[in-house]
């Protein structure tokens, strides 16, 4: 009985140091409300993080899109850090890369979670809603 208490103990004790080697926290997201079909955009996401790793490019630290996991709806899956970057425990690292607004109008989500080789882990981004609109010549002024 002894061994299976100590036993439980250790795994527990492994996830707890696991989980907190790697999280995060969502803190901001930066893009435009409306988009027109098919046009590229520049936007951004910050996670902070919360957990022991420091988040590197060579360390396999990224964003990976959501709702649903690992979507193509932007033309991006995943966005990698600036090679000159890191994030150690308590600081924000700004993923910032270009998508492409879908070929159909409508409403769609845009969200993201921090990943590391094949794991997710932390919090995820606040689900943006994005409206797409159509290349209608009324449409081309907009700019969010």
């Amino acid at each position: 009985m002894k061994k299976i208490i100590f036993l439980l103990i250790i795994i527990l004790f492994s996830q707890t140091v696991f989980a907190a080697a790697l999280n995060s926290e969502f803190v901001v997201i930066n893009v435009p409300q409306n988009m027109i079909v098919n046009r590229t955009y520049d936007v951004s996401v910050t996670f902070k993080n919360t957990g022991t790793n420091t988040w590197t490019t060579p360390g396999g630290y990224k964003i990976v899109s959501q709702n649903p996991e690992n979507n193509n709806t932007w033309s991006v899956q995943e966005a990698t850090m600036d090679p000159d970057h890191y994030a150690s425990t308590g600081m924000q690292n700004t993923f910032i890369c270009q998508i492409t607004a879908p070929s159909t109008p409508g409403n769609y989500n845009y969200q993201w979670k921090m990943k590391k080789g094949s794991t997710t882990f932390g919090e995820v981004s606040t689900n943006f809603v994005v409206i797409v609109h159509s290349a209608h010549p009324s449409n081309l002024g907009l700019t969010q």
